[in-house]
């Protein structure tokens, strides 16, 4: 390695990464080389070591107080995990809202008329006697109506008890 280079250990999300630096390299261009390992834009990125904070990016690395052979600490979202984040804040918030226009709408009346239609009938096939009844059900919801079409085969009403063979 050449002679005068600084050396730097980043630790990111438990990730270790090597950066080698001239003396004379800014803090901008260690941000910039840690942008490129990342992927973490350099307004995101927050540097920590020896207990301290980087300030200003114009700053040269001796001047911050960067030597050979340092740890460094770097906090930030890389760009894609920030844009994940936004998404799903978004959607959250569209959720939020079909929710809040769902409770302002009134609920719709239901009324249920019911009309049922007995009838003393003969089966054609065995020619046993039986009582049958058809619905003819018609459901009102607030302005309109829906009428259910009634029963083609009748069926037995169950208090009346099974045909007589």
């Amino acid at each position: 390695m050449a002679e005068g280079l600084i050396v730097l250990h980043v630790a990111h999300r438990s990730n270790p990464y090597e950066v080698v630096l001239s003396p004379e390299a800014t803090l901008a261009d260690l941000q910039a080389q840690l942008e490129n390992l990342t992927s973490v834009p350099p307004h995101m990125q927050k540097l920590l070591y020896k207990g301290k904070k980087a300030v200003s990016p114009e700053d040269s690395i001796h001047s911050a107080g960067l030597s050979n052979g340092l740890k460094i600490s770097l906090l930030g979202n890389p760009e894609k995990a920030i844009k994940g984040l936004l998404e799903e804040e978004k959607e959250q918030k569209r959720r939020e809202e079909i929710m809040k226009a769902r409770a302002a709408k009134p609920r719709p009346q239901v009324r249920c008329d019911h009309q049922m239609h007995f009838t003393y009938s003969t089966s054609q096939t065995t020619g046993s006697k039986y009582w049958a009844y058809k619905a003819c059900n018609k459901l009102q919801v607030s302005s309109y109506t829906v009428t259910a079409a009634p029963s083609k085969t009748p069926t037995r009403a169950g208090s009346l008890g099974p045909p007589r063979q």
